[in-house]
């Protein structure tokens, strides 16, 4: 008895000493948690979708699963759809650099020659939309006040990540700017290339950016064989109707489905594209200077069109259409066999043209899936990638266009072109719609800002 005893008594024993190290354990791990959270727990986003979107609720579904692992988005936003929801932390700002108070303090002297850039390029973002200008030294003290409330609220706060959206609207960079004097980590965040996705990047926007999250020799290098491997996204991109701005691309006009239609002429599409938030006309990388890039407008680019059209094509019909946020008046320009097509949808345009030409702009990657002949002109996202044929000076429009009339080494093209559509879906495009084949949904997205977040701290 007493021996039986005695093993139910040991027995015991080391039952409480495994029970009691597991909860030792489950405290320690519980408080190295909180601490975590408590230090690590705060990532800021900024937005500027202001039209209600499905960008919106996938980026207020994120809020919900970052707030399940413990860290807080704060929103800097003035979307209406965001602004009002009571239960998201919200910082109320648009894109243009402002504070909600005065400073009266001056900016330190190596801050003071890229906050002039900034101011520079936000004076000229304001003119080139039409929006008033302010008193030159007034908007100085509005830049530099900016500076100052943004410097102390990421001081303060000292968030863990920021995702910023895009890299070009004037607080995107005065955002960029800050978060590296602070070593505070940046993503950029924009809206991706095709309807139900984003696109995030280490480095900045498309053409300026480092190519998502995977290394950029993804794209170089040959892609012989692997069209196959890639026919499923491509089918996707060729049945896929939605388009980020449908009120401007109405159903196909009559007169230019009749006209596509009953024409002999080639036909070449020039898709215009947002001058302002490619970045076209500025650098987005601290040069402050303008680019000198002949291409650095949508005008610029159509121009040089129209005179390589002069030489090698003068008998064929341009299409030009504009890009949804393009406010400039081309009356001079749409000219005889010129014709303007600004509600027209984009992929019938695209669909029935023989050619298409553009700047960087998310619509190239609907041309190559549709295995057109596409001449780009200046830096895009798709130089040097045996891709496109490509102008880097005016000289060499006429060259290019000819070239892609006659379907010069073309094959190899629409190839290399696939790899590239398969590359977007499988390293660089995050859906944010159920059917959308992208190999990174929300869910990974949200699990890459949590192991960032824990590995920055």
């Amino acid at each position: 008895m007493t021996s039986v005893l005695m093993r139910v008594l040991r027995k015991a024993s080391s039952l409480m000493r495994s029970l009691s190290g597991r909860l030792r354990r489950s405290f320690f791990q519980r408080w190295r948690a909180r601490q975590w959270k408590d230090k690590h727990s705060r990532v800021f986003i900024s937005c500027w979708l202001k039209s209600t979107e499905s960008v919106h609720g996938a980026l207020v579904q994120l809020e919900r699963s970052l707030a399940n692992k413990g860290i807080r988005l704060t929103f800097v936003t003035d979307a209406p759809v965001l602004v009002s929801s009571l239960r998201l932390d919200i910082i109320r700002s648009g894109f243009f650099v402002s504070s909600p108070r005065r400073y009266d303090s001056p900016v330190p002297d190596n801050v003071a020659q890229w906050l002039s850039g900034i101011l520079s390029y936000e004076r000229f973002w304001l003119m080139s939309s039409g929006r008033p200008l302010p008193d030159l030294q007034r908007h100085s003290e509005a830049i530099s006040d900016g500076y100052h409330y943004w410097l102390e609220v990421l001081r303060e706060n000292r968030p863990a990540l920021m995702l910023v959206w895009g890299s070009t609207a004037p607080l995107s960079q005065l955002h960029l700017k800050l978060c590296g004097e602070l070593s505070i980590p940046v993503l950029v965040l924009e809206r991706g290339h095709f309807s139900g996705t984003l696109m995030l990047d280490t480095v900045g926007q498309f053409a300026f950016g480092g190519f998502g999250l995977q290394p950029q020799r993804v794209l170089f290098g040959k892609s012989q064989g692997q069209g196959g491997a890639y026919r499923h996204y491509l089918e996707w991109v060729k049945s896929n109707t939605a388009l980020p701005y449908a009120s401007y691309n109405v159903a196909a006009l009559s007169e230019f489905r009749e006209m596509l239609e009953s024409t002999k002429k080639k036909v070449i599409l020039f898709i215009g594209v947002n001058d302002l938030g490619t970045g076209s006309l500025l650098s987005s990388f601290g040069s402050w200077q303008e680019s000198d890039n002949p291409f650095s407008s949508t005008r610029a680019g159509l121009k040089s069109v129209i005179d390589a059209m002069n030489v090698v094509a003068p008998n064929d019909i341009l299409l030009f259409k504009p890009h949804p946020s393009d406010r400039g008046n081309y009356a001079d320009l749409v000219t005889g066999n010129v014709h303007l097509a600004k509600d027209v949808n984009i992929n019938f345009l695209i669909e029935n043209a023989d050619v298409c030409v553009s700047l960087s702009t998310t619509a190239l990657a609907r041309v190559l899936a549709s295995d057109k002949p596409l001449v780009t002109l200046g830096f895009t996202e798709l130089s040097q990638r045996g891709v496109a044929y490509e102008c880097q000076t005016m000289q060499e429009v006429p060259a290019m266009l000819r070239a892609a009339l006659c379907r010069d080494n073309f094959p190899e093209r629409v190839t290399n072109g696939h790899a590239y559509i398969g590359s977007l879906f499988e390293n660089y495009l995050i859906a944010i719609d159920q059917d959308v084949p992208c190999r990174i949904d929300m869910e990974d997205l949200c699990e890459f800002i949590v192991e960032r977040v824990r590995h920055c701290g």
